[in-house]
């Protein structure tokens, strides 16, 4: 499902209808987990469990720690193979992204000490991805700076630290949408996706092997997006 038919189930009194939302899923989409700014701009999660039956959509916990975003913030979600769920957030004060994190989807949220917090263009878009490899979790977020630079923070186990990565592709447009994935296969390649200043959908690639390839595009079949999508 597309992000904007995900928004569909939540009911517009209680989240901003023009606001973009994270979602992830696990199980075979029976369990969906759709975060989004609600009402006030307090950050909410809305759930879906197939085992809830009737109540299969309901909202989380999310909300009990009250935080309120600025209107413009996105907000990027991950879930790692063992369970433990992240939400990156930007601060509202010093425009820094932020995490939260669930050990489980029955344990309470808390606020994390250990991520990296980069300071961000106010109202950046912001993607994550994880992904795991030799036994170890692997985690990235991707954002635009505030010199309009998009930029990749990244955990190095070799250092035992949170480390700017190699992704620059330049200057780009202020507010351009960022989308990142992971595919898995007999290389793990992390592709980020972003908006040109031409409106043109850019790609560049990562692979340990190769690490980031230069950025290509425009991709054969996607139009010219004007914004509004």
């Amino acid at each position: 499902m597309a992000s904007r038919h995900l928004a569909n189930v939540i009911q517009p009194s209680h989240s901003n209808r023009n606001q973009p939302c994270a979602y992830i899923s696990w199980d075979g989409w029976k369990e969906i987990r759709i975060y989004h700014l609600g009402p006030g701009n307090v950050l909410q999660e809305y759930a879906y469990s197939a085992s809830k039956d009737r109540n299969s959509w309901h909202y989380g916990q999310l909300h009990d720690l009250k935080i309120v975003l600025d209107p413009t913030s996105t907000v990027a979600a991950v879930r790692s193979q063992a369970g433990m769920i992240w939400v990156q957030y930007q601060d509202p004060n010093d425009d820094t992204i932020r995490a939260l994190f669930q050990l489980s989807p029955t344990d309470p949220w808390q606020r994390s000490s250990s991520w990296p917090t980069p300071k961000a263009l106010k109202g950046s878009s912001i993607a994550a991805v994880e992904w795991r490899a030799t036994g170890r979790d692997h985690f990235s977020i991707f954002y635009q700076d505030p010199t309009l630079h998009l930029r990749e923070y990244s955990y190095d186990h070799s250092e035992y630290r949170w480390v700017v990565g190699d992704f620059n592709p330049g200057v780009q447009t202020r507010g351009t949408p960022i989308s990142a994935a992971v595919t898995l296969g007999y290389f793990v390649s992390v592709n980020v996706i972003w908006r040109d200043a031409h409106g043109w959908v850019m790609s560049s690639s990562w692979s340990k092997s190769f690490g980031w390839d230069v950025p290509t595009g425009p991709i054969d079949g996607i139009e010219v997006l004007d914004g509004k999508d």
